[in-house]
């Protein structure tokens, strides 16, 4: 269980590390072209690598392609997670507890 925590961080990093090194901030032009409504737009207006205008995606169809494969390795993950944590609750020992009560009077 310890490694399928361990391998959750990981992937949870690499993702992180990849969308701040794709984010449209890092990019060496000023302005950047929306390829669904086709304005271009200020670095500085752009919030979450989204067009302001139309709301689309601004990053390239690779980048968008890369993010999920790492989100559907966490799901997969974690899924694998919640399946050893049932396994290892089913293993648990039962323990009884027995009481004897006698009444006077």
């Amino acid at each position: 269980m310890k490694n399928l925590h361990e391998r959750i961080k990981k992937e949870e990093t690499k993702l992180n590390e990849y969308v701040k090194k794709t984010d449209c901030k890092n990019y060496k032009s000023k302005y950047i072209g929306c390829p669904q409504c086709g304005s271009k737009i200020n670095k500085e207006y752009i919030y979450n690598c989204r067009c302001p205008v139309c709301r689309e995606d601004l990053r390239s169809e690779t980048t968008k392609i890369t993010i999920n494969r790492h989100k559907d390795n966490i799901k997969k993950i974690t899924k694998e997670l919640r399946i050893e944590k049932e396994k290892c609750s089913n293993k648990a020992k039962t323990k009884y507890l027995l009481l004897f009560e006698e009444y006077c009077g």
